[in-house]
């Protein structure tokens, strides 16, 4: 069985807001396998770049795991992350690129490339 190019395992985010812990992510389980095309879709708020940036290895997860291509993400050093992030590209849309209803439509789209 071949590996997946990314996979995510119970991916938790919990930022501190004041005392108040809010919850980005709540156990993400997510695998992409190799030729898919993955766009994630959700509302302001909901989580999307918080996952894409886990992903792009830009930020760590609370809790769980990131692998990229089998590799967990966590194990890598800082120049072994600088390594892995040449290999991905993350696209974001911010919420002022659209206007009125297509903006609602669009629900700021985010794109994950892996080369």
């Amino acid at each position: 069985m071949a590996t997946s190019v990314v996979e995510t395992i119970n991916l938790r985010k919990t930022y501190m807001l004041g005392k108040v812990p809010v919850d980005a992510l709540r156990g993400v389980d997510l695998k992409v396998e190799k030729g898919d095309f993955l766009a994630i879709l959700g509302p302001s708020g909901s989580g999307k770049s918080t996952l894409l940036n886990m992903i792009g290895a830009l930020d760590k997860p609370t809790e769980g795991k990131v692998f990229i291509d089998g590799v967990d993400v966590s194990t890598l050093n800082d120049n072994e992350l600088a390594d892995l992030r040449l290999e991905i590209g993350l696209y974001s849309n911010s919420s002022t690129s659209f206007h009125g209803s297509l903006r609602e439509e669009m629900l700021n789209w985010q794109w994950l490339y892996l080369a």
